[in-house]
């Protein structure tokens, strides 16, 4: 899967805009949640310990399951 964490934005068209948030040597498992309740998303990926991510806003809605 390679060693990269990233967030792809759609931009309403059905178009995703790719950003890398981090370059690891692995990343196994991330996972999206607002961790202390302040509203704003963490991004967290567990390898050997755990990072984290944070975000300005989080703004995260599923339209359609795939």
């Amino acid at each position: 899967m390679g060693g990269n964490v990233v967030w792809y934005e759609n931009n309403g068209s059905q178009s995703f805009t790719k950003s890398t948030i981090a370059t690891l040597g692995a990343a196994y498992d991330v996972r999206v949640n607002d961790l202390d309740g302040d509203g704003n998303g963490v991004i967290a990926s567990g390898r050997s310990g755990i990072r984290w991510f944070g975000m300005q806003t989080m703004d995260l809605r599923v339209s359609q399951k795939m």
